[in-house]
């Protein structure tokens, strides 16, 4: 049942992750935001495996403590996500440099 429930949390901060951007960034820089997002997300998929090769190391064995900062991280994630809040007017100002 608990494993159940991490699932689902984790799929919901997945959803959110991508799906924030979309609606409350201005189209000229929804791209550029959900590629500093996916590069985080790749960074974290690097890092990830070893710090919980670390935390094995580190525990003797033990996968207690990875377990416990994947969900630590997870509801981290998960708050943050929830303390968004959009701007009412969110503009961007474009510059031309044509004379």
């Amino acid at each position: 049942m608990l494993s159940l429930c991490f699932y689902h949390l984790i799929s919901f901060n997945i959803i959110l992750i991508t799906s924030v951007p979309l609606k409350i960034l201005p189209e000229a820089v929804v791209g550029t935001a959900n590629g500093f997002i996916n590069t985080g997300a790749q960074f974290a998929g690097v890092l990830t495996p070893m710090l919980i090769g670390f935390l094995v190391d580190a525990t003797g064995g033990s996968y207690n403590a990875a377990f416990i900062m994947l969900i630590c991280f997870t509801i981290l994630c998960a708050g943050a996500l929830f303390m968004i809040r959009q701007k009412k007017h969110l503009s961007v100002v474009h510059t031309s440099t044509v004379k």
